[in-house]
C-alpha cells in the first residue's frame, strides 16, 4: 500500500519527522493537562512517525547507508521545528 510520504524527498521527510514529533510531545502535555478534545489525534501522529521511519528505513537500505543515518539529522530539527534546518542537515549527510 503506497502512502503520501513516499512521494516526498527525504529532506522533507525528515522534517516533517521532526514536526510531528514535537506535534506528539505537545499533545502528550495537553492530554495529561485535559486540554486535548480528540485523543485520536496522538494516534495518528504516532502512525505517521511509523509510517515516515519505516521510509526512511527503506531509503536507508536501498542507498545501503546505515541505521538511523536520517533519523540522527531529524534530532536537531525536533529541538528547533526548522524545515530549512532539516535541509541543511540532509545536505550535510550528502
Amino acid at each position: 500500500m503506497a502512502n503520501a510520504f513516499t512521494s516526498l524527498e527525504t529532506a522533507a521527510l525528515v522534517g516533517q519527522l521532526g514536526q510531528l514529533e514535537t506535534d506528539l510531545t505537545k499533545g502528550q502535555f495537553q492530554l495529561a493537562s485535559r486540554k486535548l478534545e480528540n485523543t485520536a489525534s496522538l494516534r495518528k501522529i504516532r502512525a505517521d512517525i511509523a509510517r515516515i521511519k519505516t521510509e526512511l528505513r527503506r531509503r536507508e537500505i536501498a542507498e545501503g547507508l546505515s541505521k538511523a543515518t536520517y533519523e540522527a539529522a531529524a534530532k536537531p530539527v525536533a529541538l528547533s521545528g526548522g524545515a530549512n534546518e532539516a535541509a541543511n542537515l540532509f545536505a550535510k549527510l550528502g
